[in-house]
């Protein structure tokens, strides 16, 4: 059987991981947590004080994830979701959600766009996307233009296939993320750029932490030296793939889904060869 597992990322805010936490207090899967910043102490963990990981010094997002990831794959997890810990989980069920989405489309990688503040429509104040795909059993996927990394899904195979975050990103605090998602793109696992994939109304299963949301984009970019951060993070995708993460090229519709159609014959469950080859078994 499939074992599940989720890690959670933190530094420097225990009163939103304890929030967090408790979103998440009657969740029984491997749970552990990665600390990148100042120690907590142990009241804030609770019941996950057990699995905490506590980096020495700050690395930097890239690398905490990096850890989280590592941390679920060596406690053998196969099906592997990665959260901040300014995201609360309204819904259990959004976890068995995203894997039966997987399941049934063969697309075990994907992202809740809506965590922070994305795909939202400030005049209409509705959720948007681009367009939405039904697979068996009633799992519909959207597909987002923004890719949000406050809550993500991964199956372990792809971890295996693509490798783990560029980690030359921590030092700017941003786009690693896109450059991870774009590899499995790239892959073939995903369909393509500005076209990222998340299960239906992903939003009424999570959410993130209000005043976290409120406070997000100016904290991010009040950072020091964020244009130039910016600027360099965007340096070093091009350099990476050739182009702008902002300068990246659409595809169609008819495009999209002959490569969703191909994804699902490759790696959906009812096709457990062809899975198996990017699971590992």
């Amino acid at each position: 059987m499939a074992k599940i597992g989720l890690a959670i990322t933190t530094k420097d805010r225990p009163e939103y991981l304890a929030k967090c936490l408790d979103s998440i207090k009657d969740f029984t899967e491997f749970t552990c947590i990665v600390n990148d910043g100042t120690p907590y102490n142990d009241s804030v963990y609770g019941k996950f004080s057990k699995n905490v990981i506590q980096h020495k010094k700050n690395l930097g997002v890239a690398c905490a994830k990096n850890t989280a990831l590592r941390t679920l794959m060596q406690n053998g997890c196969d099906l592997l979701f990665l959260m901040e810990d300014d995201v609360l989980v309204k819904d259990l069920t959004v976890f068995s959600r995203y894997i039966a989405a997987g399941m049934a489309s063969g697309l075990w990688h994907m992202n809740c766009g809506y965590t922070n503040g994305c795909n939202y429509d400030e005049e209409t104040k509705s959720h948007v996307y681009r367009d939405s795909v039904e697979y068996d059993g009633g799992n519909t996927v959207v597909f987002t233009s923004d890719l949000d990394d406050g809550f993500q899904f991964f199956h372990s195979g792809l971890i295996q296939m693509t490798g783990y975050m560029d980690e030359r990103y921590s030092k700017y605090c941003l786009m690693e993320h896109v450059d991870h998602s774009y590899k499995m793109v790239k892959a073939g696992l995903i369909p393509a750029y500005w076209w990222w994939p998340d299960i239906y109304q992903s939003w009424r299963y999570i959410e993130s932490i209000p005043e976290s949301l409120e406070t997000r984009n100016s904290s991010i970019r009040s950072m020091p030296n964020y244009d130039e951060n910016f600027k360099k993070a965007c340096s070093l995708f091009m350099a990476k793939h050739g182009k702008s993460p902002l300068g990246m090229p659409d595809t169609s519709k008819d495009n999209i889904l002959k490569t969703l159609e191909t994804i699902n014959k490759q790696f959906s469950i009812d096709h457990r060869p062809q899975l198996s080859a990017v699971s590992g078994g």
